[in-house]
């Protein structure tokens, strides 16, 4: 995967060690505490910033690894790029450490290598609206 050199592989492999621990990617974002924090009361649900309740050496070595973001990503830069415009850098790059942690867990359950232009949920076509 892009991004992702021998430390941060190392970090991975140290702290996640068996990827089947986690039943859901959902779970192992959670486990590396990025995650976003959730309030309720009565009927409203409020979000917030990430928790960090979780392993701190992970997280903090996946949004490292988005510090050089290029196109070469393809996909993941494009995820970046549009969320960059809109809410700033730094939203961005911890979105994107947590899409790439997932994206290892579908990648390594899967046993396949990383596609950097992903056209399996990518429409190419453009509808007909005449």
């Amino acid at each position: 995967m892009p991004g992702v050199g021998i430390v941060t592989s190392l970090t991975m492999l140290a702290e996640i060690g068996d990827y089947a621990r986690f039943p859901s990617p959902e779970k192992l974002a959670s486990f590396a505490g990025l995650v976003s924090s959730s309030n309720s009361s009565g009927e409203k649900l409020r979000f917030g910033h990430i928790t960090h309740r979780g392993s701190v050496w992970l997280w903090t070595a996946l949004v490292e690894s988005t510090g050089k973001v290029s196109k070469k990503w393809g996909h993941l830069y494009d995820f970046y790029w549009n969320l960059r415009e809109r809410k700033g850098n730094k939203i961005a790059r911890v979105a994107l450490a947590r899409k790439m942690l997932v994206l290892s867990w579908h990648l390594i359950r899967k046993n396949q290598p990383f596609n950097p232009r992903r056209t399996d949920s990518v429409k190419t076509e453009i509808p007909n609206i005449s």
